[in-house]
């Protein structure tokens, strides 16, 4: 139990922000109220400043490499909390968007997975704004990168989202479109491949 576990005192810093993390994910995939979320939140907030406490880069093998990355790791973090919860009222897109910017802002332009994820997160938030065009633009160029790097997972978030993108005001457009093709095109190959041998 994660309760049980986080009362050990001798926990080492990094597995307690570990505890904290996955307790506040499990937290806000299930809330239902705006207690549920700050709730949440809150335990988001002991992650930082655990990891700004000093000595925490000494674990850094067992949760975040770097101290830079470790904060870009709980921006992103925090990021998906406001715009996790199953309840759409609840997400907070605005400031998803501002921790997102935080988050490239301390990432390494390198790191192509986790700059894709990052679009992937802010694509979702503007999902919740009703600016389309641009979440599209994000699950495209995101798509390009997960494609490459074979991220199942990923592909499954971007679908997901291209769902959402399908069932709104913006559904019959040229962009969704391409998206939908490309993305189909990733998910059910041999379609395409027996299609391209006719």
């Amino acid at each position: 139990d994660l309760r049980d576990a986080l009362k050990v005192k001798e926990l080492p810093q990094p597995v307690r922000a570990n505890l904290l993390l996955s307790s506040a994910i499990a937290q806000i995939s299930l809330a239902e109220h705006e207690t549920d979320r700050d709730s949440a939140l809150l335990l988001i907030d002991e992650v930082e400043t655990l990891i700004e406490q000093p000595g925490f880069n000494g674990y850094s093998d067992m949760l975040y490499p770097s101290k830079v990355l470790g904060k870009s790791q709980y921006y992103m973090d925090r990021a998906t909390m406001l715009v996790r919860a199953q309840i759409e009222d609840l997400h907070r897109p605005d400031e998803a968007l501002q921790l997102i910017q935080l988050a490239r802002s301390a990432t390494n332009p390198s790191f192509l997975r986790l700059n894709a994820f990052l679009d992937i997160r802010a694509a979702r938030a503007y999902i919740d704004k009703g600016e389309y065009p641009e979440a599209t633009t994000l699950l495209k160029r995101a798509l390009m990168v997960i494609e490459a790097i074979g991220s199942r997972t990923n592909i499954a978030r971007i679908a997901q989202l291209y769902k959402a993108l399908k069932a709104s005001s913006y559904g019959n457009s040229f962009q969704v479109a391409q998206l939908g093709i490309v993305l189909m095109k990733i998910q059910y190959p041999h379609i395409f491949k027996r299609d391209a041998d006719l």
